[in-house]
């Protein structure tokens, strides 16, 4: 009452070519016989092993390791397609990847790297926009440092010609103005260095606010619903936040349950009645009640701030 497979027929299985070729270039040392063999290796790759018997512990574990073997060759691959300039390659090879792993830092790097080089300037800047989009919503994380260089180096590269003043005013003037300024989190952190530089020269007070999303205990329960109602309900915070502050006040979207704001020229008592009045907005405009706001509000620590007169330092 069992089958087996007939021993006298050969049987020819992609995942052991792929396992073979990569063994294969990993015990080169002509490095250009090691890139012929993981180039061989990915061009059999297809993603999930086996996707119908994912949840077996056997598929799960050989899956794994395909994955982890496919992704250190691609690295591999485009770290020496970068040495040698070859910008299309790493271009495709990269985008071919990221289908099968979108989250993965290096190569949305190595992707917008060779945008760069190709002077696709504008193209580069949608994907670093979009990549940092996804890892807010999927990760809750910020982009990478070296991410971060590379966006400065595309608005860089964007900036070729000799501009005169009005120039220069018509491209950092906004075309409209309406409600708090919304920016990235690392924009924020640059605005919040600068009102601590500001604070202590002129000794105003100045005040950071956390809000946080908490989801009631009965929607907590199901994983999907809660998804749903943190994104909807984030997404109204964030409307709310926008048209409570003053066009002069900064904030910034933490993760989907947090943001967090700056509000200079303030007291204590101040910045609690602005936070006691976006909260109550917010409960005004969700009408389901499904989550609560919780507030932390603090002063810019100045007092950690050591001035000389010329350099600022933290104790």
């Amino acid at each position: 009452s069992t089958y087996y497979i007939n021993p006298e027929i050969e049987i020819n299985l992609d995942i052991d070519n792929f396992d073979k070729l990569i063994n294969k270039g990993d015990c080169q040392n002509n490095e250009n016989e090691k890139i012929k063999c993981y180039e061989q290796a990915i061009a059999l790759y297809q993603g999930t092993l086996l996707p119908m018997l994912s949840e077996e512990q056997w598929v799960i574990i050989a899956g794994t390791y395909l994955e982890s073997s496919y992704m250190s060759s691609v690295v591999y691959l485009l770290e020496k397609y970068l040495e040698n300039k070859n910008y299309d390659l790493i271009e495709r090879l990269s985008k071919q990847a990221l289908n099968y792993d979108g989250l993965n830092e290096n190569l949305h790097f190595y992707l917008i790297k060779s945008l760069i080089k190709q002077n696709k300037l504008n193209i580069a800047k949608q994907h670093y926009l979009s990549t940092e989009k996804l890892l807010y919503d999927e990760l809750g994380t910020h982009p990478s440092e070296q991410l971060q260089v590379l966006y400065e180096e595309i608005i860089g590269g964007q900036r070729v010609k000799e501009a005169t003043m009005n120039d220069l005013q018509d491209n950092l003037t906004e075309m409209e103005i309406a409600g708090a300024f919304k920016c990235s989190y690392e924009t924020f952190k640059k605005i919040y260095q600068l009102e601590v530089r500001k604070a202590v020269r002129r000794g105003f007070s100045e005040y950071i606010v956390l809000l946080t999303i908490e989801v009631k205990e009965h929607i907590k329960k199901d994983s999907e619903l809660m998804d749903a109602v943190i994104e909807s309900t984030s997404s109204l915070l964030n409307n709310t936040i926008s048209t409570t502050l003053r066009a002069g006040d900064t904030y910034t979207k933490y993760s989907n349950q947090q943001y967090l704001m700056l509000l200079p020229d303030c007291t204590d008592v101040n910045a609690r009645k602005v936070v006691e009045r976006i909260i109550n907005n917010f409960y005004k405009r969700d009408k389901y009640q499904r989550v609560q706001i919780n507030s932390k509000i603090d002063e810019i620590r100045l007092m950690e701030v050591v001035s000389d007169g010329s350099v600022l330092s933290v104790k």
